[in-house]
């Protein structure tokens, strides 16, 4: 099987929403990108998930929610974190079958430089942001940790912790408060803020 998808396009060269299950049948596995601030502790299990807002739909040209489509991928002698890792990010599988389950549309969405990429899109462009959070919501839910971001992206915020810049800030805060205390006392401090 070659695989040349060739969507309909707009006047502006983006991708027009549409479902394709003859071209990404709903057996077949979609792997999304997840930025590695996209990624948190599971509060039960204690392994990484994905956070909800990693399922946003774009806001710019054919606000779709970028895929990049398994099968083909895999035909091509390609890894399910191919793409991904290129870019610095995580990989989580969700299937075409959930996503036509939530009423959304599935199908090819080719890009430069990458032929597997494909799009989901919102059942209609007037859906409100209610239901559009309960769609990142259940996408969350229901997908399946492929691979981490790669180890010098990785950060995974524990809920029991703040991140590490959160701790650097409160460090930077506190020795702020203390130089400014001791700031009429003495000159030899080196911040005065």
């Amino acid at each position: 099987m070659v695989w040349e998808p060739n969507p309909a396009r707009d006047a502006a060269g983006n991708v027009l929403p549409h479902d394709d299950p003859v071209r990404v049948p709903s057996d077949w596995t979609l792997l999304r990108h997840v930025h590695p601030e996209q990624w948190a502790s599971d509060e039960r299990t204690g392994s990484p998930r994905p956070q909800s807002n990693a399922f946003a739909f774009s806001t710019e040209g054919s606000r779709s929610m970028s895929v990049d489509i398994e099968p083909p991928m895999l035909l091509d002698g390609l890894p399910p974190a191919h793409y991904a890792f290129r870019a610095g990010k995580g990989v989580v599988r969700i299937t075409a079958a959930k996503a036509r389950e939530l009423h959304l549309r599935v199908g090819p969405e080719p890009i430069p430089g990458n032929i597997h990429h494909g799009g989901i899109w919102a059942p209609n462009p007037a859906i409100p942001k209610s239901q559009l959070d309960k769609y990142r919501r259940a996408l969350s839910r229901s997908c399946e940790v492929v691979a981490l971001p790669p180890r010098r992206h990785h950060r995974i915020a524990s809920p029991a912790r703040p991140r590490i810049a959160n701790r650097f800030l409160s460090v930077m805060v506190y020795y702020a408060a203390i130089c400014k205390r001791y700031a009429r006392r003495s000159t030899s401090c080196a911040y005065r803020g």
